[in-house]
């Protein structure tokens, strides 16, 4: 039987220096041949970076902050909400 072979781990600065190549302009088939790591690991790296920024200004906005002192909450960035997490708990 063949064993399973074991999956790479890389740290965040690995990551995101990836990321930071990326962004200077080089493809992301080249920053993974230069780094030693598959294109789709540099295209799912670079998608979660993108995923990230895009929903930040709206919970980092003076306004947001303010609002959650306001009534003392405190915010939570998991990931993204889906209108039936709720439901169970709702329909009693």
């Amino acid at each position: 039987m063949a064993s399973k072979a074991k999956r790479a781990r890389y740290t965040l600065e690995f990551k995101l220096e990836a990321v930071r190549l990326v962004k200077a302009g080089q493809s992301m088939a080249a920053v993974g041949a230069t780094l030693g790591v598959a294109d789709q690991t540099i295209y799912n790296w670079v998608k979660a970076d993108r995923e990230v920024w895009k929903r930040r200004p709206q919970y980092c906005s003076g306004l947001f902050q303010s609002a959650l002192q306001a009534y003392s909450m405190r915010s939570s960035m998991s990931r993204r909400g889906d209108c039936w997490d709720n439901a169970p708990t709702e329909s009693l």
